[in-house]
């Protein structure tokens, strides 16, 4: 029987397919046992799992065929349809996340609980004050402003977001952020400090790859609307002579994707690519010559992002071009990865990619390549792991 003290950790997400659970994971595993409790099983053999139900969202009819009417016809007949949606369409669960979570977790034996996400903080909390043990909430956004560039979720959920921060986020005995952008934002709207726990990728031994001909970009990720990448396919259009561009993604969206499929089509250096596995991304990714990433900072998230694509740039040994978002901007300046945008146009964005030659990829490769243990998760792990060995004793 292990001797090891046990993590409850609960993560309002996918396990398998969640990279900030496997850091934790791979940084505590060594020293204290697991129950994982989330949505599929976590590919580690030696946790117990269990599994969480999610809430049942409802199932919306699209009416549509009255967007061609005239203008007072047209709002009278949408009042109907919001009525009849109310009345005859399936119901959202109304349900609480800790009325789903908290019966299934509560008998769980525990020294410390690690929630992710803020939708598991409530069921967190008040498992810590009934198990009379330390809790770490791990939060992978700013989320009083997750999606503020949409309005009605800001007029509706963004406040129900706000008080859960000013109500439970203070009782949580630590906290992780993502970056130092959202570490100060906590701390100045709700007094909350945090640990920088960035979304790096562990250590890996890779050559650097040189090429000839065409300079060759890649991306890689979801197909989101919110992405807006179609300007980096308007960015890199006029450059078919010198540049290729292969977008690898995901259809997450699946309406996105398409519209980005034809987009392309016209285009022989501009490709859309199947996805690999999230493990051989970066052996991948390496035989490219630079990793580009245009964000639009449509909401506060986006402004502050520092996502797990630009670690697995470095780490497969790549030159960078990115758009001036902050934290991202921060880390390729200070340590000289590649070039930045001066603004989040199309046309700024080709005038970054420009400067790009045979040359100044094989420095920023260099750096890349001289960063990429520094860059690496094996800091973030170390920040984990003695945040949790302060908290149990």
């Amino acid at each position: 029987m292990s001797t090891k003290k046990r993590i409850l950790l609960i993560c309002d997400a996918n396990l398998s397919k969640a990279p900030r659970v496997r850091m934790t994971y791979e940084a505590l595993h060594e020293e204290f046992d697991f129950t994982m409790a989330g949505y599929e099983a976590p590919p580690f053999d030696d946790v117990d799992y269990i599994p969480l139900p999610r809430k049942k969202k409802p199932r919306r009819r699209n009416i549509n065929f009255h967007l061609s009417w005239p203008a007072p016809l047209r709002k009278v007949f949408s009042v109907f349809i919001k009525i009849y949606l109310f009345l005859f369409s399936e119901k959202q669960d109304k349900r609480s996340l800790i009325d789903l979570h908290y019966p299934l977790l509560k008998g769980v034996d525990c020294d410390l609980i690690i929630n992710h996400h803020l939708a598991t903080l409530e069921t967190a909390v008040r498992l810590k004050k009934e198990k009379q043990v330390k809790l770490i909430s791990n939060l992978h956004e700013y989320y009083p402003r997750e999606f503020e560039d949409q309005a009605t979720w800001m007029k509706y959920e963004g406040p129900k977001i706000t008080k859960i921060c000013k109500e439970y986020l203070v009782q949580a005995d630590a906290v992780f952020s993502v970056c130092e952008g959202i570490r100060e934002e906590y701390l100045k709207e709700f007094g909350v400090d945090s640990v920088v726990v960035r979304n790096d990728k562990p250590y890996v031994d890779l050559p650097m790859q040189s090429n000839e001909g065409s300079i060759k970009l890649i991306h890689h990720g979801a197909a989101l609307k919110s992405r807006h990448l179609e300007k980096l396919i308007e960015a890199v259009k006029p450059l078919k002579e010198t540049f290729s561009l292969d977008l690898m993604l995901i259809p997450t969206q699946e309406d996105c994707y398409n519209q980005l499929v034809t987009m392309c089509e016209d285009y022989e250096h501009i490709r859309i690519i199947e996805a690999v596995s999230p493990k051989e991304i970066i052996p991948f990714i390496n035989t490219y010559d630079a990793g580009v990433f245009l964000l639009k900072p449509v909401n506060f998230n986006y402004e502050m992002a520092l996502p797990n694509k630009l670690f697995e740039f470095i780490q497969a040994r790549l030159a960078i071009v990115i758009s001036p978002n902050q934290e991202m901007a921060r880390i390729v300046k200070n340590h000289n990865l590649g070039f930045i945008s001066s603004d989040y146009s199309p046309e700024s964005f080709r005038d970054a990619l420009k400067k790009l030659n045979r040359a100044n990829i094989s420095q920023f490769k260099q750096s890349a390549h001289e960063h990429a243990l520094e860059l690496s998760s094996e800091q973030s792990k170390t920040h984990i792991l003695k945040t949790v060995k302060s908290l149990i004793q």
